[in-house]
């Protein structure tokens, strides 16, 4: 997301045209399980 926002703010910048500001982009993710975000089996 990062990536495709700088793109567009340096379009803006340099006054180049933005095509892209009305479309939907897709943003491929993934999920990192890590110890700090698994519940705690306390008893």
């Amino acid at each position: 997301m990062g990536k495709k926002a700088a793109e567009i703010l340096l379009k803006i910048i340099n006054n180049e045209s933005i095509d892209s500001l009305d479309k939907t982009h897709i943003v491929q993710g993934k999920l990192i399980i890590r110890d700090s975000s698994r519940k705690n089996n306390i008893n």
